[in-house]
């Protein structure tokens, strides 16, 4: 189990991918291997797990910001080349790897024996401008593949005729849809999106915005989302495609 330091709770398998934000505390409970990552201001993170059977070449870095990935060996050991050098990781320890600000660096995986399950936990520090934040978009529920968002309506999200406006409906969705893409491992580029507007929100308190996997590929992954007012009523959904950059 997985507990938030706002009250949210969690359940959490073996393998299961969850974000946390700035200053997010997390404490798990129950049989587990925790690896503990601590993420300052402006730092985002994801982990993903992995079978590794014989060699595997894997592209690292955004090119967004200064960048670290570990490699974790959870149930067997492997060897990692990265610029000429090789390392050997041993069952349950890390090889962390320093990709700078290079947009797209290589590493090479080899297991020792067999099939080794491998975690990849990365942090990048991004630019201090967020649009999302900004308009007060705030996240409230994340998994693999999923994310929940919530953005209290002030005065400037609204339009002249007194609904919200359609550019505010759509960074909440950017935003939601942005955070359920980057669980699913990688990053990944918007290529193509759709917004369908279905119903005028009029002086919302609130509204809840909720995304969905289609169909996670390999490269291409889709995500419909969903926006809500505070009676429940759905006022828009919207289609993403997303590329996936890195192997």
């Amino acid at each position: 189990m997985c507990t938030y330091n706002d009250g949210r709770k969690i359940k959490v398998e073996a393998g299961d991918i969850f974000n946390c934000e700035t200053e997010d505390r997390v404490e798990l409970e129950g049989n587990a291997g925790i690896f503990n990552m601590i993420m300052g201001n402006g730092v985002r993170g994801f982990i993903r797990t992995f079978h590794l059977k014989g060699k595997k070449m894997m592209r690292i870095g955004e090119g967004v910001g200064e960048s670290y990935i570990a490699f974790i060996g959870l149930n067997g050991t492997f060897t990692l080349e990265y610029e000429g050098e090789k390392f050997h990781c041993e069952k349950d320890s890390a090889v962390i790897v320093y990709a700078g600000k290079k947009e797209f660096g290589s590493v090479v995986l080899t297991a020792d024996a067999g099939d080794v399950s491998v975690a990849a936990a990365s942090g990048v520090q991004l630019l201090k401008h967020d649009f999302g934040k900004f308009i007060g978009v705030r996240f409230l529920e994340r998994s693999e593949g999923y994310c929940k968002a919530r953005l209290d309506i002030r005065p400037e999200h609204m339009n002249p005729i007194g609904t919200v406006h359609g550019g505010c409906l759509f960074t909440l969705a950017d935003a939601v849809c942005g955070m359920a893409a980057s669980s699913t491992g990688g990053v990944s580029t918007t290529v193509d999106s759709h917004i369908q507007f279905l119903n005028a929100s009029f002086r919302p308190q609130y509204l809840i915005a909720e995304s969905f996997p289609k169909k996670i590929g390999r490269k291409i992954r889709s995500f419909c989302v969903e926006i809500k007012d505070d009676q429940d009523k759905l006022i828009a959904t919207v289609d993403f495609i997303f590329y996936s950059l890195q192997d």
